[in-house]
């Protein structure tokens, strides 16, 4: 399996002032663009309410046995090194150990984190945040 990938974020405002006899601007960015070359890659979508999803560990498996890749190999994890959610709705996405969400998403905006070595091997819960359903897509990335 080869792995093409990269994990872009930019946030920009514009904050815009003015007065009778000046006009100011203040751009606001903050923007990084890393290069993914090695690991596996693994995505599930669907449609949750409030009831949690969770994708984690299966025994003897590792994290999400049962996924497949580009070339039809089951996808079973080590380690995570990120994920990234979206949601059509407000919904959110965490690791179960975590009190609060680390992702929450709304109107199909894109987010990620990172993991930390001590987060590998949790599950990641997936829930919307009130009645009704949404769709999600979430996609990790390890090794």
């Amino acid at each position: 399996m080869s792995i093409d990938g990269h994990v872009q974020v930019a946030v920009d405002f514009n904050d815009s002032d003015s007065d009778s006899s000046c006009d100011t601007l203040k751009k606001i960015r903050l923007s990084s663009s890393n290069a993914v070359t090695a690991g596996k890659v693994a995505i599930v979508s669907g449609t949750v309410g409030t009831a949690v999803i969770s994708f984690g560990p299966i025994e003897g498996g590792g994290f999400l046995d049962g996924y497949r890749d580009a070339a039809g190999d089951l996808v079973a994890f080590e380690s995570i090194t990120g994920f990234a959610f979206q949601s059509d709705g407000l919904a959110y996405a965490k690791q179960s150990a975590q009190a609060y969400p680390s992702l929450v998403s709304d109107n199909d905006e894109v987010t990620y984190t990172r993991v930390s070595e001590s987060d590998v091997g949790e599950y990641i819960n997936v829930a919307k945040v009130s009645a009704g359903t949404c769709n999600y897509s979430l996609m990790i990335y390890g090794t």
